[in-house]
């Protein structure tokens, strides 16, 4: 059985989740992330009692980015005046007052970052350089944690509420289409 209703709708309601997604990740200002770029869904094969694994959803080569993306990361804490708290209510947490050692650099290269003196004036990106800027915004981020953007919880929460009775009146429907066609098979 294709079940093509059924289909149709399920495609429906992940290409909602995407679209939702994808405005919340560029109002977060992660737009042009490659988390965005990757973010995708697929129909899989539907049997009758597992309508929901029936949809997945890929966020490209990341296996746990995208959960701390979506839900943030507390910040460990830190010294007075080291900002705002981000990530409140999240299940993560930063356990370390900084980064893993090498990630923030390789983010300064990809990411094209100009580094300022305390001049205000552009320095050049020796290797010191990079290490000093990158120690500095690491423990920045690892005291502070990262914001929660919802980019796939709150979609997901929502376009469920609307979908599902229409999900299950097109499951319904194509089971019914096939009870038909079957009978009309055997007259």
């Amino acid at each position: 059985m294709d079940f093509p209703k059924t289909k149709k709708m399920l495609k429906r309601f992940a290409k909602a989740i995407m679209r939702a997604g994808r405005i919340r990740l560029a109002a977060a200002g992660m737009g042009s992330s490659r988390l965005i770029k990757n973010f995708s869904y697929q129909i899989g094969t539907i049997t009758e009692g597992d309508l929901p694994k029936a949809v997945s959803f890929t966020f490209g080569g990341s296996k746990k980015y995208w959960q701390f993306v979506d839900e943030g990361v507390r910040g460990s804490g830190g010294f007075k005046g080291s900002g705002r708290a981000r990530g409140g209510k999240s299940p993560f947490k930063f356990k370390k007052k900084n980064i893993a050692r090498g990630v923030i650099e390789k983010w300064i290269g990809t990411k094209g970052v100009r580094l300022r003196g305390k001049d205000g004036r552009f320095k050049t990106k020796s290797a010191s350089n990079v290490r000093g800027a990158a120690f500095v915004i690491g423990r920045a981020i690892a005291q502070r944690g990262l914001t929660r953007t919802q980019f796939f919880s709150a979609p997901y929460k929502k376009n469920m509420k609307y979908y599902i009775d229409k999900i299950v009146n097109a499951y319904a429907e194509d089971i019914e289409d096939d009870i038909v066609s079957k009978v009309k098979g055997i007259k």
